[in-house]
């Protein structure tokens, strides 16, 4: 008979061995469970502070590229005034909306982790931002290649290379912080932009130390443009067709500014609108007394008085309204609510020509022709146009010595002898059916010459990053 006494108690240890694994796996998943938590946990809270920081960031920029874009409105004598501007309310003042009522950043001169004014974000979460706009350190270099900017010195409220900081702090409902930066600058782009297809037909060119081309669809040059003179780089970021030596294809997209006649509304002193009344647009009024939104003259009467008196006439050929500058008496900014024909300022009968200064703002199209002599009356500003831009004949659009931008909501035509000094900038926004151009030509002899430094008070994110803590 075997005896089994030696098994006794053996049911009894599987069973404490089988409830301590059972208590350890319990512990395992107990303590998988809480780090699960305060990851989640963790996760949102950085979530939270990173949204935060970015809506801080966002709302700077947008108040900040704006304010300096309106510096006309705003009453300061530049750009880059209203650059300094924003570095002074960041420094314990406040930075204010166009109606100078809201307040829509308020800074102080403390760093971010001791500056107790913050922006509360109360919509069902426990986060806030904070806010801080600073020049860039002492010895950084000019962020363009405006002959104007420096190397950056020590002083925080002036700016000297067209270049600032803003930081933000988002901070969570548990105390974590994220901080993020960007760098802004002015827009810089070269000679002749497209945001889409450029033919060039004529033996144009583009020279200065920012003579380049680029367009953001297909490059295509035609006969006497393969002979064409660039300075500097030619390329498109579609394909390129032709045999101009330099030019490339495949080339990266550039950022083109949207263009809208009404954002440079607050440049005008004159307004030309559609009914044909010759108004003030200036808010700090206009000369002869006249106060802001005042009618100067009803040109729908008086013959020629408007163009012996003025220098410009405005007419309904066809049903359609339409403004012309046709002499010398036209100095000054304008915004007009047609089309704008220029042809005659600057080109006196017998004499020497001696150029206007004009810049016209157009909610239609922009033609210019016969030979017209004309600097811009705005800083940096020639022509801005809604529509399409034609040039024509022997034109001499500004001096050498002048610098002028042309922005161009649709498409440009330009052809003749012209000469351009400044930049051309083509949204190249959807054709308008039956307007005067459809696709981008430039052709004949027409000369661009442009060395920088325009596009001052349009800047932009060039860059950011996450500052780690």
């Amino acid at each position: 008979m075997v005896n089994a006494r030696d098994e006794h108690g053996t049911a009894l240890v599987a069973v404490l061995l089988l409830l301590m694994l059972m208590t350890a796996v319990a512990a395992a998943l107990s303590l998988n469970g809480h780090t699960e938590a305060l990851i989640v946990r963790n996760e949102l809270a950085t979530g939270q502070a990173q949204a935060a920081a970015e809506a801080g960031l966002n709302h700077a920029v947008e108040v900040a590229i704006e304010h300096i874009f309106n510096w006309k409105a705003l009453g300061f004598a530049s750009s880059d005034a209203a650059v300094d501007d924003v570095l002074a309310d960041a420094n314990g003042g406040t930075i204010l909306d166009l109606d100078g009522t809201t307040v829509l950043l308020t800074t102080c001169t403390a760093g971010l982790d001791t500056c107790a004014v913050d922006h509360d974000i109360t919509a069902g979460v426990n986060a806030k931002y904070y806010v801080e706009i600073v020049d860039d350190p002492a010895g950084s270099p000019p962020a363009t290649s405006s002959p104007s900017a420096m190397t950056e010195d020590a002083n925080a409220l002036d700016d000297l290379n067209e270049a600032i900081v803003i930081r933000a702090k988002g901070t969570a409902y548990d105390g974590t912080e994220v901080v993020l930066e960007a760098y802004l600058s002015a827009l810089e782009l070269g000679a002749l932009v497209t945001n889409g297809d450029l033919t060039i037909n004529g033996n144009i060119t583009v020279d200065g130390a920012e003579g380049s081309v680029h367009a953001n669809g297909n490059l295509t040059t035609n006969g006497a443009g393969n002979s064409a003179s660039i300075s500097g780089d030619i390329t498109a970021s579609g394909s390129y067709t032709g045999s101009l030596a330099g030019a490339t294809g495949g080339e990266p997209t550039v950022q083109v500014p949207s263009v809208e006649a009404s954002a440079y509304r607050s440049y005008a002193d004159y307004l030309l609108a559609s009914t044909g009344l010759f108004q003030c647009d200036n808010s700090a009024g206009c000369s002869g007394g006249y106060a802001y939104g005042a009618t100067i003259y009803d040109c729908t009467t008086g013959g020629t008085y408007c163009r012996d008196n003025y220098g410009f006439a405005y007419t309904t050929s066809g049903g359609t309204p339409k403004w012309s500058f046709l002499n010398d008496l036209v100095n000054g900014t304008y915004y007009v609510e047609t089309d704008a024909d220029i042809n005659g300022p600057g080109n006196p009968s017998g004499g020497t020509p001696t150029p206007v200064n004009l810049t016209v703002i157009a909610e239609g199209s922009i033609a210019v022709s016969g030979n017209t002599f004309i600097t811009p009356h705005t800083t940096e500003l020639l022509f801005v146009t809604d529509v399409d831009l034609t040039i024509a004949g022997g034109v001499e659009t500004g001096e050498l010595s002048a610098q002028g931008q042309i922005l161009v909501h649709e498409q440009v035509s330009a052809g003749g002898s012209s000469a351009i000094a400044g930049q051309l900038i083509i949204e190249n926004a959807t054709d308008t059916v039956g307007s005067p151009v459809s696709s981008n030509t430039i052709g004949g002899t027409v000369q661009i010459t442009y060395d920088g430094g325009l596009g001052s008070a349009t800047y932009t994110v060039v860059g950011w990053r996450d500052v780690r803590q």
